[in-house]
This record gives structure tokens, C-alpha cells and sequence, in this order.
């Protein structure tokens, strides 16, 4: 991590925030999928398999697995980060509770030397982290100083809004009973 306040600041979350594509590419969001696993076969979360292949999965009464991301994919995103001239970013991703990708993610952040690397938990998932996004995306766009802080004081005050469907997840270790 650089010493130096960085002057263009990419955001960046993983797949689990569900942020519509046209945000993404309103707010030049990058995103690090999650690993989806299948039985024997691995997929990245909105890469190779979509909401759509998993519920009809589920349908047939398979249960797929979610995994952290790969290294090799968090890698990638934070070189297409830096190869398009961003020296900064800062990551909101899913709530640590739920997930190790956070602890992956701060940690592959502090070994960069290119980039200053801000992760922030959003203590939370799907909707609710989407929405912490979108919310620091429209400050940093009105030019709001104060962002980050204020993103922590609502992620920590903020209900969880995970929506989980079909309810058969529940219970099965994809999601917390808290």
C-alpha cells in the first residue's frame, strides 16, 4: 500500500451485492465474483452462472454452495484497477459475518504497492450492501467529503436487508441464523 492519498478512486465490491448492471457501469463499479459451487463443477458468481441458473438448480434440488473468491480473481480486478490509472480503492463488501471475502480482500489489499486499499465491512448482503454502495457512489459523485465515515455509521445502524428466496437456504449454512 502507497503512503500517498490517492487522487482517483475506484469503487469496488464481490458479486454477492447485486448491484443491476447499469449501476455498475453508471458508477464504474468493479466487482470480484464469489466462487459458486455445483457439485463437482465451480462457477463465478454473474461471470459463468446467473440467478437464474441457480434458482433452477434449487428447483431440481440441487443446493449450491458459495466459496470466496479466488485470488487469482481478486488479482485481476485490482490490476484492471490499476491499468486503468485508478491509485486508490475502496471496497464494500459483504458483512465478514457471512463471509471470509472481506479478511481476503483487506488482506490482498495491504500487499499491493500500486494501489491504497480501503475494505469496509457493510455488515450485511445483497440489498443492503448494494445500497451502502450506491449511496457512497452518489456522495463521492456530488462531491461529499465525510463519505467513508458516514458509510460506517449507516452500515452499523442499518437492518440487515438480505433477501433470501427460496427459503430452503435457510438453515443449510448458506445463510446465519442472526
Amino acid at each position: 500500500m502507497t503512503n500517498n492519498t490517492p487522487t482517483k478512486i475506484a469503487l469496488l465490491t464481490d458479486s454477492c451485492s447485486d448491484i443491476a448492471a447499469a449501476d455498475l457501469a453508471e458508477y464504474n463499479i468493479h466487482v470480484v465474483p464469489l466462487r459458486i459451487l455445483c457439485g463437482e463443477e465451480e462457477f463465478s458468481d454473474g461471470v459463468d452462472i446467473t440467478s437464474a441458473d441457480i434458482y433452477r438448480r434449487l428447483e431440481n434440488g440441487e443446493l449450491p454452495r458459495t466459496s470466496l473468491p479466488t485470488a487469482g480473481d481478486i488479482t485481476a480486478v485490482f490490476d484492471k484497477v490499476a491499468a486503468e490509472g485508478y491509485d486508490g480503492v475502496i471496497a464494500v463488501m459483504l458483512s465478514g459475518g457471512l463471509s471470509g471475502t472481506y479478511n481476503l480482500l483487506r488482506f490482498m489489499g495491504q500487499e499491493r504497492r500500486d494501489l491504497t486499499v480501503s475494505v469496509f465491512d457493510s455488515l450485511n448482503g445483497s440489498m443492503g450492501q448494494g445500497l451502502l454502495l450506491l449511496q457512497l457512489a452518489e456522495d463521492i459523485r456530488a462531491g461529499k467529503e465525510e463519505t467513508v465515515d458516514e458509510l460506517c455509521a449507516i452500515a452499523k445502524m442499518s437492518p440487515n436487508l438480505l433477501v433470501a428466496e427460496p427459503t430452503e437456504l435457510i438453515g443449510t449454512g448458506q445463510t446465519s441464523d442472526a
